[in-house]
């Protein structure tokens, strides 16, 4: 496997779920490098709470709800919340 190809298939709207993680890591972490956030997460509590079909990129988003960077009007001042590890995890 090349540097660019991906362990799961993606999705045809291109996300990736929760449910592609099972057997592949037990805890993704989430970190922002503008406000320093970060914490992790068991991937069956993430499962359980949102489902097996719960995308990526959108519980990101209900993660930071709360991030006043995240409603930010400022375009280059956004909240810069991220999984560090999925990279690892998606692309060999």
């Amino acid at each position: 496997m090349t540097a660019t190809e991906f362990r799961f298939p993606m999705r045809s709207d291109g996300s990736y779920v929760f449910g592609d993680l099972v057997g592949h890591v037990d805890v993704v972490c989430v970190a922002c490098d503008k406000c320093g956030r970060e914490g992790s997460y068991s991937v069956r509590t993430l499962i359980n709470k949102h489902g097996p079909n719960c995308k990526v990129a959108d519980l990101i988003c209900a993660i930071t709800a709360d991030c006043a960077k995240s409603h930010s009007l400022d375009e280059t001042d956004h909240c810069g919340a991220h999984w560090p590890d999925l990279v690892k995890v998606f692309v060999d």
